[in-house]
């Protein structure tokens, strides 16, 4: 890792950390999985690995999806681009959520990607 990713990486985790406390964050995750179904609506299902999820608020139950991004506006389409790239690249990456599960009812929505 050059010295330049490894200051944003740390930058990134501290400024989740601090930003997002009690809701959960995975740092350093790889994602396993984007799923997204029609039949659901308009959200794409992120899975990671290592579950290195921390905080998990209490809705949040699904044992297959760690987070759901919905997909409603052109941000959200960014933040979803980021994720695919991440995935395709078997990059690490940082994730953050809101701490409710105001998208799909047993799944935090996510807020914050970064990688």
């Amino acid at each position: 890792m050059k010295p330049y990713q490894f200051m944003v990486a740390l930058a990134a985790t501290c400024l989740t950390s601090a930003a997002f406390a009690g809701n959960g964050a995975a740092a350093g995750a790889e994602i396993t999985g984007i799923g997204i179904d029609a039949q659901i609506g308009n959200m794409a299902f992120i899975g990671i690995r290592p579950n290195t999820k921390g905080n998990n608020p209490a809705c949040s139950t699904n044992t297959g999806w760690s987070f759901v991004l919905p997909l409603n506006t052109p941000l959200q389409l960014q933040m979803l681009a980021m994720l695919v790239s991440a995935r395709a690249n078997s990059q690490q990456i940082t994730l953050a959520g809101s701490g409710l599960c105001d998208t799909y009812s047993d799944v935090e929505t996510l807020v914050f990607v970064s990688y």
